[in-house]
């Protein structure tokens, strides 16, 4: 079964430390979001195609390079700073080509 945040408009859920922060929808206007992680700091930006981490204090910057996510069930995480945002919403539950 879906739950109301896997059908509707799409939203970034982002957790810190496994505990769900907050769930922000992609809205038509741009936000930069400054997360403090466990360690560091982390800059997401939600806009209304998609999220991309532009900036964190990590060595590793894989969540940086990882790039916008725009797809429901999509991730991007920071492991050292235990932060993971993951796109929810419509379609997360949809059949598609590759289901039978």
């Amino acid at each position: 079964l879906n739950s109301p945040a896997d059908t509707g408009p799409l939203a970034a859920e982002i957790r810190i430390a496994g505990e769900l922060y907050e769930t922000l929808p992609l809205t038509e206007e741009t936000q930069e979001i400054r997360l403090e992680g466990v360690g560091g700091y982390n800059l997401l930006r939600l806009e209304p195609d998609g999220v991309t981490m532009i900036a964190a204090d990590c060595t590793s910057q894989e969540c940086v390079r990882s790039g916008k996510q725009h797809l429901p069930g999509s991730m991007i995480a920071c492991l050292p700073h235990q932060v993971l945002i993951k796109l929810v919403g419509k379609g997360e539950h949809d059949l598609d080509a590759i289901t039978f």
